[in-house]
């Protein structure tokens, strides 16, 4: 999964260590840096999670955070301090979580990985399915087949079929750990168990589909990958 994060302090040299560490941490996140939280309300730009910054000159990180969410952001608010006292009010703005300063990776890692896995739990698609629209969470999709002129999208309660191709699924659902496995098939990551020589096993469901030669070698290294970056919440 990959993250749009802000990141807003006015330690100039702490947002830039923390954005080359998010990096390091994360490839193919998208990480925007502020060093004021009057350019941060500006950017009108949507973000999965900002880090902001309590103790700022001005308007502080807790009224920001009032701001934001009076103007309706709905994503993740970390807070980074170098004091507690701030806890309780911090429930107020539904903050995710605090980050004490200085910034150690690990716990930059253990926040980052905590903030793929709520939103992956949360997060909803529409589908049409032959002029009926509904509403999944992504995380219920074990794979997509493609059947001809239709896609069949298997869930943990059920299957839908819809008349949009494999490549329409796959440009929608690469940036949620799905992979394209074989010319017919996209599977999500989460639900690979094991992986061999010409097949996929798959958890919940217990079934088996192909994985085709010339893929095979990426299939491993991106779940390799995928693994190495979950490790501690799958």
């Amino acid at each position: 999964m990959k993250l749009k994060i802000a990141i807003c302090d006015d330690e100039q040299i702490l947002c830039e260590s923390a954005k080359e560490s998010i990096l390091n941490l994360k490839n193919g996140y998208e990480v925007d840096t502020y060093f004021s939280v009057y350019e941060l309300m500006d950017s009108y730009i949507l973000y999965d999670a900002i880090f902001l910054d309590i103790e700022m000159p001005g308007k502080n990180g807790m009224e920001t955070a009032y701001d934001l969410r009076n103007k309706g952001y709905k994503g993740e608010i970390v807070f980074l301090t170098s004091h507690s006292e701030f806890m309780q009010e911090a429930f107020k703005v539904r903050a995710y979580r605090f980050i004490t300063k200085p910034i150690c990776d690990y716990d930059l890692e253990e926040s980052l990985n905590q903030l793929e896995n709520e939103i992956r739990e949360n997060e909803i698609i529409s589908i049409e399915s032959f002029g009926k629209n509904q509403f999944v969470y992504v995380k219920d999709i074990i794979y997509i087949e493609a059947k001809k002129k239709y896609t069949v999208i298997y869930m943990c309660n059920g299957i839908i079929e819809t008349a949009y191709s494999l490549k329409y699924w796959f440009e929608r659902l690469s940036d949620k750990d799905f992979f394209q496995v074989h010319k017919s098939y996209i599977v999500s990551m989460y639900y690979i168990l094991v992986i061999e020589t010409g097949s996929i096993h798959l958890r919940e469901i217990g079934i088996s589909i192909p994985v085709s030669r010339r893929r095979y070698s990426d299939v491993r290294q991106k779940y390799f990958e995928y693994v190495n970056l979950h490790a501690r919440i799958i």
